[in-house]
């Protein structure tokens, strides 16, 4: 029966990462502190022992066990040292796995992982960064991914005999995004910087196009439905007698934003 309930509950925590994965904008690693955030609250409120009661190491292997022997270990540490073990006592509580993360990531390194630097274009926020990164993370193959909005690159670690830089633009692209490798040379890198400053370009287009738009649909509005809510009028402008004018002056107004936008 033990067997069967760390199953369950280590599946059961496996499978939320997995919804928090694919149903949100999360990433990884934002899971994954949350995970070791949510283990030592948990933790800290008492709410975590008797899951570790119920499933084993199936509370405790998971990242949430993690936290949860932080939690423990400050606590313990606290009492044993006073405040002193706020900085101490998760340390020594969870030695051995921070020293196994070390140890495992440093043979990691040793391994002939291919790092290639991707230039990526069409992303404008943090969700386009989160989708970038789930596109690319979901191929066979890939060890890191880490997507910079603010330098609009990609920086990719995957196994050379299982991937290649085409499968990972391929993955951005049908993402909705573009991605092709960085290259140091000047030409190349303008070639690929290319599409970023056209969609730049048409941005600012867009913006200048709005403004004016706004200049003349401002006193379009006004003319045409000022006097239904009361405004005054140019004595031009009111009267049957100068109906053709009223007309004529809000067709001046439409056609220079018709021609602003066409």
């Amino acid at each position: 029966m033990e067997y069967l309930n760390a199953f369950l509950c280590g599946g059961i925590l496996c499978a939320i990462g997995q919804i928090l994965i694919d149903k949100t904008n999360l990433t990884p690693a934002r899971i994954l502190i949350g995970y070791v955030t949510a283990g030592v609250l948990l933790g800290a409120l008492g709410w975590y022992e008797p899951l570790v009661r119920w499933g084993g190491a199936g509370a405790t292997v998971p990242l949430t066990g993690f936290g949860y022997n932080l939690a423990k270990g400050v606590h313990a540490a606290v009492l044993e040292d006073g405040w002193i073990g706020v900085l101490t006592g998760g340390l020594r509580a969870a030695a051995g796995g921070i020293t196994a993360a070390i140890l495992f990531s440093f043979l990691a390194a040793l391994l002939k992982y291919m790092k290639q630097k991707f230039d990526v274009t069409g992303m404008t926020c943090g969700a386009c960064v989160a989708h970038v990164e789930k596109a690319v993370k979901k191929l066979n193959g890939v060890q890191d991914v880490a997507v910079s909005l603010m330098t609009n690159s990609m920086q990719v670690t995957y196994d050379e005999k299982i991937l290649n830089a085409a499968a990972i633009e391929t993955a951005v692209a049908n993402a909705g995004y573009g991605a092709c490798p960085a290259s140091r040379n000047p030409e190349t890198r303008e070639a690929a910087a290319s599409p970023r400053r056209q969609s730049l370009e048409e941005l600012n287009a867009l913006k200048h196009r709005l403004i004016w738009s706004f200049v003349f649909l401002i006193p379009l509005f006004y003319i045409s439905m000022g006097h239904m809510l009361g405004l005054p009028l140019p004595a031009f402008l009111t009267g049957t007698e100068n109906l053709l004018s009223f007309a004529l002056t809000q067709l001046l107004l439409t056609i220079p934003i018709l021609i602003i936008n066409s």
